[in-house]
């Protein structure tokens, strides 16, 4: 890419989900981008209307001024990241980076596996089922994560970041597990989530997530953050 940046196009549902983290990035970069927005329940006809540019048939993806389409949700983030600076150059931070980004993708696999299915049900997995799958996550997958992470920032050189000394990928998607998930109150599960993260084993990730919100994307949560219902 040249150094001076085109004007993008991100194609997402008017949700949070994939699609925040990039919005967020491209925020803090200050960079303009048209965010265009299906909602989550007309995907389906907003393909249709958009037609071949979404070449695995899911979004999110950026298109540039010049045409290029580009997709896969962390592709999009290490593409950017690249573009932006938020991608060490260093192999070994840039595979922290990496690795928080995987980890943080593997965590919200796994509460879509369930939670999706009371906003979309697919009308054969029982209630029981998805209670199941909840207080799983609740009792074994969110508190290892977060030991996880929590043991990342200790180690790290500075506690406002996950990785170095200043705002890598890792920040985005760290925000995005916080606020569309851990903290948004418009989460159905959002109470259970942060009754986890409010205890005292975990009080050093929680003060970096409030860091966050309040210091580092203090001006995007105040004045760009659209509170969304559905939190993929």
């Amino acid at each position: 890419m040249q150094s001076e940046q085109p004007i993008l196009k991100l194609y997402y549902l008017d949700t949070l989900g994939r699609g925040e983290p990039i919005r967020m990035l491209l925020n803090h970069a200050k960079i303009p981008f048209e965010d265009i927005r299906s909602d989550i329940h007309e995907f389906e006809e907003f393909k249709k209307k958009i037609g071949p540019k979404f070449e695995f048939g899911q979004v999110p993806v950026i298109e540039t001024s010049d045409g290029e389409l580009y997709s896969q949700s962390l592709s999009i983030m290490r593409l950017l990241g690249k573009w932006y600076g938020y991608y060490p150059q260093d192999p070994i931070a840039a595979w922290k980076v990496d690795s928080l980004l995987d980890a943080s993708g593997d965590l919200m696999e796994k509460y879509w596996h369930f939670a999706i299915l009371e906003f979309i049900p697919d009308g054969y997995t029982p209630e029981s089922v998805i209670a199941e799958r909840l207080q799983e996550f609740l009792d074994t997958h969110l508190p290892q994560y977060l030991t996880v992470v929590q043991d990342r920032l200790r180690k790290n050189v500075n506690s406002k970041f996950m990785v170095g000394d200043t705002v890598t990928l890792a920040e985005f998607t760290s925000a995005q597990v916080a606020f569309n998930y851990l903290m948004n109150e418009n989460n159905k599960h959002g109470k259970l989530m942060s009754e986890v993260l409010g205890r005292e084993e975990f009080k050093e990730i929680k003060a970096y997530y409030m860091n966050l919100k309040e210091d580092i994307f203090k001006e995007y949560f105040e004045t760009h953050r659209k509170n969304c219902q559905h939190p993929f």
